[in-house]
């Protein structure tokens, strides 16, 4: 059966959800049902952010109780794919009503004519219940993760000393270096000081060959998220020279290290550290109890491209956790041996014809 044909057979699929719907909500309606421990990425915030980069928000709930941001956007030839980043956020201790949840963004998936529904939950690979829910729901293991797979959590709930002292020895040390040299840690909400942080990460990501959004998506997303009060731009001097910048993201009582960039200037006076112990102590001032450092490898190949990030994060003595990654549904299966490729080739168009990244 050629994938093109797959429309014709939506009719066929069972409804095997009626009394557990996900229903569509407004935007206001969402941020009213919104989870304070939810991921940013499931916030009606981001979704309005996303919404203005080829992206359609949906705001759905399930039973009027699990608020479920999900993203659409249409591909060629009539194919569409929806994204549900970091979510849905379901209790895995009721196996039924994950079970069901799950269903049920199977069945709003059909009704959208979706050509694959992607899902990215926030939960720990060992999750027994997860995995029960994903295989009698019949997701399959997405070719490749959206979102990192590893992480490592710090608990901001000790005291600012107690925290110091859980840290590796080395980073203690660097972390009292730069505050002896003089080292000063500044809060920046300028323009032109995210234009900094946007040209040193770009320049990393031509560094290690990684492919960068452009400037206007980096600062749609950074400016909203700080007049939301949910971001903050740090900066390390030493005198008039930058060392480094962190741009951390805050939802609730979690907060997250989602951008980082290094000057390379003066690194024996070790602005990063002192930069994000600054950081840290932000976040307790705001009630922060969980930090997310976003991102660790996962694999010997990814550990050995990354072993500086790697060494950095664990000086500061996180929990290490493996997610779950990306699960797909397709609702004409004839699509699940054909999308991998067709969404290969549709984002290497996109960044060909518009230097933007799909996700």
């Amino acid at each position: 059966m050629l994938p093109w044909l797959g429309g014709f057979f939506f009719c066929l699929q069972p409804d095997i959800t009626s009394m557990h719907a996900l229903t569509l909500i407004s935007q206001q309606e969402f941020a009213e049902l919104e989870n304070p421990s939810a991921h940013f990425l499931q916030t009606a915030l981001w979704g309005g952010i996303k919404s203005q980069f080829s992206w359609k928000a949906l705001y759905t709930s399930f039973d009027s109780s699990y608020p479920i941001l999900i993203l659409e956007r249409l591909l060629p030839f009539g194919q569409r794919v929806l994204y549900v980043p970091r979510g849905p956020i379901i209790e895995s201790e009721n196996l039924e009503v994950l079970t069901k949840a799950l269903r049920a963004l199977q069945t709003f998936a059909r009704k959208r004519k979706a050509t694959c529904l992607r899902i990215e939950p926030e939960i720990a690979s060992e999750d027994a219940s997860w995995t029960e829910a994903l295989a009698t729901t019949g997701f399959d293991k997405a070719p490749r993760n959206i979102q990192f797979k590893g992480t490592m959590l710090l608990d901001l709930t000790l005291s600012p000393t107690k925290l110091l002292e859980s840290f590796k020895e080395k980073t203690r040390y660097n972390t009292k270096v730069a505050q002896k040299k003089g080292v000063k840690v500044l809060v920046s909400h300028q323009e032109k000081d995210l234009h900094v942080l946007y040209d040193l990460f770009r320049q990393t990501g031509i560094r290690k060959g990684y492919r960068v959004n452009p400037w206007q998506y980096y600062k749609t997303v950074w400016t909203k998220m700080i007049d939301a009060g949910q971001a903050e731009l740090f900066q390390a001097y030493h005198e008039e020279d930058l060392l480094s910048t962190i741009m951390p993201y805050v939802h609730g009582e979690h907060a997250w290290y989602t951008y980082n960039a290094d000057t390379g200037i003066k690194r024996n006076l070790m602005g990063n550290t002192l930069a994000l112990w600054e950081v840290i102590l932000w976040l307790k001032s705001r009630g922060v109890t969980t930090f997310d450092l976003w991102g660790i490898p996962v694999t010997k190949e990814q550990s050995d491209s990354f072993t500086g990030v790697l060494r950095y994060k664990r000086g500061f003595s996180g929990k290490e956790v493996e997610w779950l990654g990306c699960w797909d549904y397709y609702p004409n299966r004839t699509w699940k041996q054909w999308y991998g490729r067709f969404e290969r080739v549709y984002n290497h168009w996109v960044w060909q014809t518009k230097h933007e990244l799909v996700y």
